[in-house]
């Protein structure tokens, strides 16, 4: 490589090495800022581009902390151990099983709500689409949308079946 194709890159995100921020995730750290702050905690994950770490402290099996460190702000990461415990847990809510007649329900539900807010809704084989932009799949808590606008508005829309 040249010098004039090393200039175009030579910003650090082409410098770094996204392996090793993988490589960091669920292992215990110790992170020391620049201020000379010094934090641990279990890395949840590492932004390759702004080089910001999210450490995880579990307090108890129900409970954890988080902590952002700004890319900017790290002077040094140093591993510590791998985690004994498993992160993706802390994040994930248990929801009661839905029998299919609950689920039916909540689906008629829904489609009545759109429906009153006047917003066309198609039912194909238990995905309710609006418009090919929307998706609500089965047990229509959430939908699927690239456009935020909409996905906000849709949103609105279920936490009002949520709260009857």
């Amino acid at each position: 490589m040249s010098n004039g194709d090393e200039s175009k890159y030579s910003h650090r995100i082409y410098k770094n090495d996204p392996v090793k921020y993988k490589n960091y995730v669920d292992k215990r750290a110790k992170i020391t800022c620049k201020d000379s702050s010094i934090y641990e905690g279990i890395v949840y994950t590492v932004d390759p581009v702004s080089e910001s770490v999210i450490l995880i402290n579990p307090k108890n099996s129900d409970n954890c902390g988080a902590t952002i460190l700004m890319g900017g702000s790290i002077k040094s990461i140093e591993i510590l151990e791998n985690s004994e415990d498993s992160l993706p847990e802390f994040f994930l809510q248990e929801k009661p099983e839905m029998s299919k007649a609950d689920i039916q329900l909540k689906k008629e539900e829904l489609k009545k709500l759109l429906m009153d807010n006047r917003i066309p809704v198609v039912d194909d084989n238990d995905v309710l689409t609006i418009q090919d932009v929307v998706s609500l799949e089965p047990p229509y808590d959430s939908c699927l949308c690239a456009n935020p606008i909409i996905m906000s508005r849709i949103q609105g829309i279920l936490s009002q079946l949520k709260t009857k």
